[in-house]
């Protein structure tokens, strides 16, 4: 199915979402809003409010990608506010067709440079509706709101904007759920509580890290099967989303076996045009073979080079086992790593430089890279 076409469907059965019946509420009479809660319409915009032009390097046709965020987020928002601080609840609908979700927060008005990401609480969840209510603070209620998220039919991140209209709010929180103190900082929680195969396992902590930042999901609604092992095209996304890099400004790429509009494609671009990648000869990638863990850990150090961090400095860990058994190429990146304690003997088992790396060793490393880096 072309990229269009999945566009359309999504967009169909986005326009088919079941809306929430709201309890009756009374209009205010002025648009400053007192300490209390608070229904007000919810607006969404596909182009970028400050800039008027698409930012994820979608459609640039507004009428289709107006239609396709707005019928994404519910009609009505929760506003709470308590002392001066201000918590707003969206309700996000088709849930089973998006992940990844990330909200920035615009700090001042009119400056499309001043987004800065905010954590959110789920209030709820509606499996038979499909949705769920996120809320997260705002430094004003009709602040703008940037939503990134992928969405699984088009196969590619999404961003849009939302807003809502304080000076039509309505006292009362119709069906949302209302918090016990509006002005608690939201917390990010943990998003591997759903994973059944994560229950007891030694990467779990780990694993929420990383599925917390966006980085990498499950491979099902319930499974993020660690023990499976991770592509080179996957840990290439997970490490480019660690810069948050703009892939819009990729449009094309060094590899014939890599499709620029797939997934992975403008990491992958993004990539090798900052030579953290180098294929694997005949101008092939081989986005989908699992990646080992000596090709992980040079990849790992050459972006901390970009980064201009010096992981040689960090010198907590310890050597491994099977340190001499990495690669020429590999060995000087195992070995610093490990000095860093980055990768370890006691990640579901000792470090083996030639075999794949299993997704709960990537998340591993990739959170503790996280920490040492954000430090």
């Amino acid at each position: 199915m072309t990229v269009k076409k999945s566009w359309k469907r999504f967009c169909a059965a986005l326009l088919c979402a079941a809306a929430a019946v709201s309890l009756p509420v009374m209009p205010l009479t002025a648009s400053a809003l007192e300490d209390g809660v608070y229904t007000a319409p919810c607006n969404t915009y596909y182009l970028n409010p400050d800039t008027g032009v698409t930012d994820d390097g979608g459609s640039r046709d507004p009428e289709l990608g107006e239609g396709m965020c707005r019928s994404a987020v519910y009609e009505d928002a929760l506003i709470e506010r308590d002392e001066g601080e201000t918590c707003l609840t969206v309700r996000m609908q088709l849930m089973s067709n998006i992940r990844d979700i990330e909200f920035s927060v615009q700090r001042t008005p009119g400056d499309p440079d001043s987004y800065e990401s905010v954590s959110f609480d789920t209030m709820q969840e509606d499996a038979a509706a499909d949705t769920a209510d996120l809320r997260f603070r705002v430094p004003e209620a009709d602040s703008y709101i940037r939503c990134d998220m992928y969405v699984i039919p088009m196969g590619r991140d999404v961003v849009y904007y939302i807003n809502v209209s304080d000076d039509e709010a309505q006292a009362g929180s119709g069906d949302f759920v209302t918090s016990a103190d509006p002005s608690q900082t939201p917390s990010a929680g943990s998003s591997a509580d759903r994973f059944t195969d994560l229950a007891g396992h030694w990467a779990k902590d780990y694993v929420a890290a990383v599925v917390d930042r966006g980085l990498f999901n499950g491979t099902g609604e319930t499974t993020f099967s660690p023990e499976a092992s991770m592509t080179r095209a996957m840990f290439v996304t997970a490490v480019g989303r660690i810069s948050g890099i703009d892939t819009s400004a990729y449009t094309s790429g060094g590899f014939s076996d890599v499709n620029i509009s797939s997934w992975y494609g403008p990491y992958v671009a993004w990539a090798s045009s900052n030579n953290l990648v180098n294929g694997v000869g005949g101008g092939l990638f081989d986005p989908d073979r699992a990646i080992t863990q000596q090709e992980l850990a040079v990849l790992l150090l050459r972006y901390a080079s970009f980064l201009g961090e010096d992981l040689s400095a960090a010198g907590t860990g310890a050597p491994l086992a099977n340190e001499s058994e990495a690669a020429s190429w590999a060995s000087d990146a195992v070995k610093t790593l490990a000095d860093a304690g980055l990768i370890t003997d006691s990640d579901g088992g000792a470090f083996i430089p030639a075999q794949p790396a299993s997704r709960a060793q990537v998340a591993a490393v990739l959170a503790r890279f996280m920490d040492l880096y954000e430090q």
